[in-house]
């Protein structure tokens, strides 16, 4: 409702002079009432599952990267007794997923600051 009471407000301001309103007025009035929303960053990792066995326990590598150019992120696994996970040295982006040798699943969870995640598959056999 205040909004509208605003948007009346401004239309009878423009009104209301003499000299008319300027063609460019009512966007401007309208960008301020009704601002676009900034859409949500998106997370993305490569690859988005991994798969072990007992002959290859890694480590393999995942990359994540956002729509908003971030590149600081964290990692955490569901469950360390399948898979470990820990920052490649020096980079905030890049992490080292190793499996432990027991057979199953978990995932890797990669988060950004804003609270967004992204759940990368993993499964050891």
């Amino acid at each position: 409702m205040k909004r509208i009471a605003i948007l009346l407000a401004g239309l009878a301001t423009c009104a209301a002079l003499s000299t008319g309103c300027a063609s460019t007025s009512l966007p401007n009035l309208f960008s301020h009432l009704f601002p676009t929303p900034k859409p949500s960053p998106i997370i993305s990792v490569v690859p988005p599952s991994l798969t072990f066995t007992a002959a290859n326990k890694g480590p393999s590598t995942i990359t994540a990267s956002e729509n908003n150019g971030n590149t600081s992120f964290s990692a955490t696994t569901t469950d360390a007794t399948i898979a470990n996970v820990t920052p490649q040295g020096g980079t905030t982006n890049v992490f080292n997923v190793t499996a432990t040798g027991k057979t199953g699943a978990c995932k890797i969870q990669v988060s950004d600051g804003a609270g967004q995640t992204f759940n990368v598959q993993v499964t050891t056999n």
